[in-house]
């Protein structure tokens, strides 16, 4: 199997793994790895074209394959490195929550060398800490900060304003987290259920159920569980499947 082939299977496989939790931040974090392997791509059509010796070829297509297992190497550790310390922030975060928030502020302020993504990333994770310990107000702000066009941040923000009960800006940001990723199609169920409205909320689990029978599941659960009558309704949004997902590249 060649090594492009290889690849894609790998990126194929990856890709759908992250489809359901992470998709956009996934997307976001690929295409930096990709800039690196397209550079590479396009040598070895260049080289291929220079090359009427076999031997030649074989030799430029070994170099390439470690390029690109070289690439994957230093892509994962920068993963692994990123998410150990996002780990510990949210370990110190248990200790001392204030910490926790200078620490991420001094890493905002003091690494110029971030990607914006990293520091949206940072914002979030301060964003979730907040809101954990009821701080609303001021996790509004740090979601407002880690991306307003990522369903993920719009979600978090949504619940936010779901508890204080600001029910007509909730809905605006599962509206349009909806419009990126169906999966918030749940949280808008959710919504339904805080304001006792038990038909709308099974309304938009089936829209959503509709989509995917198995990855899904849990929507089709929680409408029997509603439908029988015998289950206390949602008084703010459950949030599923919020464990990272460490990116690794084929080395």
């Amino acid at each position: 199997m060649s090594t492009i082939s290889v690849f894609k299977r790998n990126f194929v496989g990856l890709f759908g793994q992250c489809l359901q939790q992470q998709l956009v931040q996934a997307v976001y974090v690929i295409s930096h790895f990709m800039k690196n392997i397209a550079f590479i791509i396009t040598l070895i059509i260049f080289n291929s074209c220079k090359y009427d010796n076999r031997d030649d070829i074989d030799r430029m297509l070994d170099n390439t394959r470690e390029n690109l297992k070289q690439e994957g190497k230093k892509f994962n550790a920068k993963n692994r490195e990123w998410d150990s310390l996002i780990k510990n922030i949210y370990e110190v975060s248990e200790q001392n929550q204030t910490l926790a928030y200078k620490k991420i502020d001094y890493i905002i302020s003091n690494n110029p060398e971030l990607e914006e993504f990293d520091i949206q990333d940072l914002y979030f994770v301060k964003g979730d800490i907040l809101y954990k310990n009821n701080r609303l107000n001021e996790a509004i702000e740090e979601f407002s900060k880690s991306g307003i066009n990522s369903p993920k941040s719009l979600g978090a923000r949504a619940g936010a304003y779901l508890k204080l009960k600001e029910y007509k800006k909730c809905l605006s940001d599962l509206n349009k987290a909806t419009e990126i990723n169906n999966e918030y199609l749940w949280y808008i169920g959710n919504y339904y259920e805080t304001l006792n409205k038990k038909d709308s909320a099974i309304f938009f689990y089936k829209k959503l159920f509709a989509h995917d029978k198995v990855i899904y599941k849990y929507c089709d659960d929680r409408i029997k569980e509603l439908e029988s009558n015998k289950t206390k309704l949602f008084t703010e949004l459950k949030f599923i499947n919020n464990t990272r997902v460490t990116i690794i590249m084929p080395e």
